[in-house]
């Protein structure tokens, strides 16, 4: 689920890109330079410039990423992303080819109702699960250090 997507600062605006869930990183890059942008939450967000102009932070409001700095600068975004729509029969993404059960149990589990029976519900929620868990444990971040908020003002 893990994305990257690439462009240009305008306007201190960064359009989200297609199916966009949450940034992992935002990097900017000017005359050869590169530096990550700190995250502020919305509350705290000025869009004033840093002694060089130069993006120093963003948030995400409005549906978009807005910057603090009004230079040109071009950018990295790593980021998370949804999965695509499975509209074809030969469609596929990450979960399906690596983790089919989680799809399988979980169509099991919506089709109870309909079914009248509610005893195989319970296998099916335990096989979901543990699917999920099965999930969980082979994508478990892997970085270095604890996560950590910053106030940026």
């Amino acid at each position: 689920m893990q994305a990257r997507a690439t462009g240009t600062i305008t306007s201190s605006v960064i359009a989200y890109p297609t199916r966009f869930l949450e940034p992992i990183r935002l990097v900017a890059s000017s005359g050869g330079n590169s530096w990550p942008l700190d995250y502020a939450a919305p509350y705290d967000f000025t869009n004033s410039a840093n002694g060089s102009g130069v993006p120093s932070y963003y948030t995400l409001l409005n549906n978009q990423i807005e910057t603090a700095g009004t230079g040109a600068a071009t950018y990295t975004l790593d980021y998370y992303q949804a999965f695509s729509a499975l509209t074809a029969d030969a469609d596929t993404n990450w979960l399906l080819t690596n983790a089919p059960g989680v799809y399988l149990y979980s169509s099991l589990i919506e089709s109870a109702p309909f079914l009248g029976d509610g005893q195989p519900m319970q296998t099916w929620l335990a096989m979901l699960n543990s699917s999920i868990a099965a999930v969980n444990r082979a994508t478990k971040y892997q970085g270095g250090g604890a996560l950590a908020a910053r106030v940026v003002r």
